[in-house]
């Protein structure tokens, strides 16, 4: 059903009337008012300017508050659709036994409306809705939505050829040899590889029809009109990033698939919306995807992949004959306390993958949640790494690892022993500019590499150092000074706490070691979590909380989750316990350098 024209045709009085339906206060009301009735229309007639008018209905396009006022406006409509739901007038329409009745759905101003294949239902709704608007009949093999067509059929070409003749008609508008190459690079990588993008998160494209746009693509950007003789580099090497000598221009064809990733990620990680629901139990009721521990409630021990460095769920011990009696994973917790039951591992799990569990820290309090581990906030990204596309170039040289700078520059054995040549040259080898700068970067390359294999100590130049004095909290108020390291040699962290009054007198102090730490932001972040705790313990009222890493006093601070995913379920229940504790404080302090 397609409401045209509905913004302008809204009337005031049944909006303001939905409003205070909804118990909005009159002067609110008033000022809805005020902005939707003081619009003024003027027409130009041949050139010149007629007398203004005001109009009767409608709100105002563009304006970013209509919208809502537009939600609020049919509201009425999808409530009355449930109503006849609930009373059995009319039936809807699930795609799957376990998935959720739908009997309409609502896309701005379009309305999708499902019941049973009957023609007493068919009748009641379309007498239902003539009595409310005017109703016309759509041709549904013809009929798009938002520019997608409602049936695709076998042959794909046909309807997604117009992507191939839209590109192509965007870039005649421009005379490539006349604009620069930087600008033919910004046309391609910002316009043209736009135009694809709402169709290729649904489809997978043909690839004559890929094909086609890239051949597009290269025309334009090689402007062959005025190219003459063989081309000076690839293609493939122009989609390449800028990190490994490419342009960064988008690969149609990965694309594609990493548009169609990020739509079945978002099948796998969003519980809430309708969609989700219904074809998540239609076609993996199970799930395939990797899960963060938290209350552990939906995750199956046996049937879901929870431990983060397991590619594959867990397999029972051999001779382990109790494996039946346990299903999800919050039945491997300890009744007395938010840790894992010891007694309960050693009875299902073999001692490597149960050190692999003790890796992972429990918050009961959160939920499960799935999460991308190619990416560091958890959360599936488009821009995909060559190594999950299979597109990876091998090194010239040794023909054993991925080509990237760091193995060129460092890693491969040939680059390894050309460094490590250059410590017997001498200043009568250093003959040029050239010459000085190799023996330069190739004693930095060893000097860190020795640093960082065999803990030497390695002379560092002088800095101008600044001392940061420490500031007392205010009165009635205690502050807790929390730091945390990280060693990386075999992931273990140390962590320091100490409370001071505002006289600056210590109140007491405690230091902890921990294990199995993967980052610096997680000891952070677990040193700022034994701070809360121990805060509770002494029930502490007004405190405030210094760390010295700014990244976890601005998620502890902000709505943005922006860390990494192991941190997000801590991060989580320090937050819960800031907002039951009002006057209690985080604040970044800048280290003394």
């Amino acid at each position: 059903m397609n409401m045209s024209k509905s913004f302008d045709r809204l009337e005031w009085s049944f909006l303001l009337d939905m409003l205070d339906k909804f118990g909005f206060s009159q002067k609110f009301c008033q000022l809805i008012s005020q902005c939707i009735t003081t619009t003024q229309i003027d027409i130009q007639f041949n050139g010149s300017p007629c007398k203004p008018f005001i109009s009767s209905r409608g709100i105002r396009q563009g304006d970013p508050f209509s919208p809502y006022l537009f939600i609020i406006a049919m509201d009425p409509f999808s409530r009355y659709l449930a109503h006849c739901e609930a009373s059995k007038q009319l039936t809807g329409m699930k795609i799957s036994k376990s998935a959720p009745k739908i009997n309409h759905l609502l896309f701005a101003d379009d309305c999708f409306l499902f019941c049973k294949s009957n023609l007493t239902r068919v009748k009641k709704l379309l007498q239902d809705i003539s009595g409310i608007m005017e109703v016309r009949e759509l041709n549904i093999k013809e009929e798009k939505y938002l520019g997608l067509h409602f049936f695709v059929g076998q042959n794909k070409r046909i309807p997604f050829s117009v992507l191939a003749e839209k590109m192509d008609h965007r870039l005649s508008r421009w005379n490539g040899s006349n604009m620069s190459e930087a600008a033919r690079t910004v046309t391609v990588k910002h316009v043209t590889s736009e135009i694809p993008i709402h169709h290729m998160t649904s489809f997978k494209l043909p690839d004559t029809t890929i094909k086609k746009m890239k051949s597009t693509q290269q025309a334009f950007w090689r402007n062959k009109k005025t190219c003459k003789g063989r081309h000076v580099t690839t293609w493939k090497r122009v989609q390449k990033p800028k990190e490994e000598g490419g342009l960064g221009l988008r690969d149609l064809s990965i694309f594609n698939r990493a548009l169609l990733a990020k739509s079945a990620w978002k099948l796998c990680a969003d519980n809430e919306s309708v969609m989700t629901m219904s074809l998540q139990a239609k076609y993996f009721p199970d799930g395939e995807c990797c899960w963060n521990v938290g209350d552990g409630q939906k995750i199956q021990i046996w049937k879901h992949r929870w431990i983060p460095s397991i590619s594959s769920p867990p397999q029972p011990k051999q001779n382990c004959n109790s494996d039946h009696l346990f299903q999800y994973v919050h039945q491997l917790f300890s009744t007395d306390s938010p840790s894992w039951n010891m007694i309960v591992l050693d009875e299902l799990f073999d001692q490597h993958t149960i050190d692999e569990i003790l890796k992972i820290s429990l918050h009961s309090l959160q939920e499960d949640k799935l999460i991308w581990l190619l990416e560091r906030n958890g959360k599936f990204s488009d821009k995909l790494n060559p190594t999950v596309t299979g597109d990876v170039d091998s090194c010239p040289f040794c023909n054993m690892h991925i080509e990237t700078s760091s193995h060129v520059i460092v890693n491969c054995t040939l680059s390894r022993a050309v460094w490590f040549s250059t410590l017997v040259w001498n200043s009568s080898n250093v003959n040029t500019l050239e010459d000085w700068k190799i023996v330069r970067i190739s004693n930095l390359f060893i000097e860190e590499h020795v640093k960082q294999k065999y803990s030497i100590q390695v002379k560092l130049p002088k800095v101008n150092r600044k001392n940061i004095h420490w500031s007392p909290p205010p009165v009635n108020m205690l502050t807790i000074n929390c730091d945390g390291s990280y060693c990386y040699n075999d992931n273990s962290s140390g962590i320091g706490l100490i409370i001071c009054n505002c006289a600056g007198n210590n109140k007491a102090a405690m230091s902890i070691t921990m294990e199995n730490v993967s980052s610096a932001v997680q000891a952070e972040s677990t040193t700022l979590w034994e701070a809360v705790k121990w805060a509770i313990d002494l029930k502490m009222e007004k405190v405030l909380f210094e760390l010295d890493c700014k990244v976890v006093v601005d998620v502890v601070n902000k709505e943005d989750f922006s860390i990494d995913w192991r941190c997000v379920n801590l991060i989580k229940d320090i937050k819960l316990f800031f907002k039951n504790n009002r006057f209690w404080k985080c604040s970044y302090v800048q280290k003394s350098m």
